[in-house]
């Protein structure tokens, strides 16, 4: 991911970008730099830690996709807004570019991501060669091993269900998909309930957990019904983007209905992360700035081996 096409002088930060920018105040090239790279940073560490570790080697089922799918353009986007940045292309209104502020605050080299680190989410889609009768004698074995034996007509009755299920199942894969942010009307008509959430979670689920706790090590990785409204309720009660009225309405249907859109799940799973990593990076800048005063407080007035400044008297 580290080459990138070329991009227009004159070309607009996405969506995304402008709705940051908003809530950021710039007042030199170098907090526009600085807020390039914290941008960057923590795309790509949702991705590393919040999507990759779940989805590595596998194709995809719709919500899962949807979620890996938005933290990937995110870091496509992130980059490619770095190398605009670096280049002089990135805008900065009235059709003009910040020029040689790329070259003297740069982002560095390294804070870029390589290509194998992060490869682009692939959707699982029907064989056409599969039908339900074989998925159904497929999943047949794998229903209870240690079955006492069972009259003919219930073995039908659990044959007839498997076949609805796997029949089910491929309707859900033929269904046309589209990619991410593709049509935000198409994507507010999808909502996911709250047990598809539970039950993404639990151990050996083998899917991108769709709403994992914070940190992810909290309840063994799990979500509870109640965790899960409770996280929903305060995603709405601090949705700044719509009126009072409309933010009680929305979150009361959602919490009625046990279903959230998969817009807002997506945003509510990313923020939750943000806040957490946010946190570990503030410790981490304290403890840095801890250590520092202890190295100055131990430095030696006197020996001059010890440090080129050292004996020299601070001003």
């Amino acid at each position: 991911m580290s080459e990138t096409p070329k991009i227009s002088a004159l070309a607009k930060p996405s969506a995304k970008v402008t709705a940051s920018i908003a809530e950021t105040e710039f007042r030199t090239p170098e907090d526009y730099r600085n807020w390039l790279l914290d941008e960057l940073r923590f795309a790509k560490a949702y991705w590393k830690h919040r999507v990759q570790p779940s989805i590595n080697g596998r194709k995809l089922h719709d919500f899962e996709f949807e979620i890996a799918w938005g933290a990937y353009s995110r870091v496509k986007d992130t980059v490619d807004n770095a190398r605009k940045w670096n280049a002089g292309e990135w805008p900065m209104g009235d059709n003009k570019c910040n020029g040689n502020d790329g070259k003297q605050f740069p982002i560095p080299e390294k804070e870029f991501p390589a290509r194998e680190e992060f490869c682009e989410p692939v959707l699982l889609r029907v064989d056409t060669s599969m039908n339900a009768e074989t998925l159904a004698m497929i999943a047949s074995p794998m229903i209870g091993k240690k079955v006492p034996k069972v009259a003919p007509s219930k073995s039908v009755h659990i044959a007839h269900d498997l076949f609805i299920e796997a029949q089910d199942y491929l309707d859900t894969l033929r269904k046309p998909q589209k990619k991410w942010a593709a049509s935000l009307l198409f994507a507010r008509q999808i909502t996911v309930s709250f047990d598809e959430i539970e039950n993404s979670n639990l151990m050996g689920s083998g899917q991108l957990p769709l709403l994992p706790p914070e940190p992810k090590q909290r309840n063994k990785g799990q979500m509870k019904q109640t965790a899960i409204r409770a996280a929903v309720s305060r995603y709405y009660e601090k949705r700044a983007d719509l009126f009072p009225k409309e933010r009680e309405a929305v979150k009361k249907d959602c919490l009625q209905n046990n279903r959230i859109p998969l817009p807002d799940l997506c945003k509510l799973r990313r923020d939750r992360f943000k806040r957490l990593w946010l946190k570990q990076q503030k410790a981490g800048l304290g403890r840095q700035s801890k250590r520092g005063a202890q190295f100055k407080s131990k430095r030696p007035s006197s020996a001059a081996s010890s440090l080129p400044t050292a004996g020299i008297p601070e001003n």
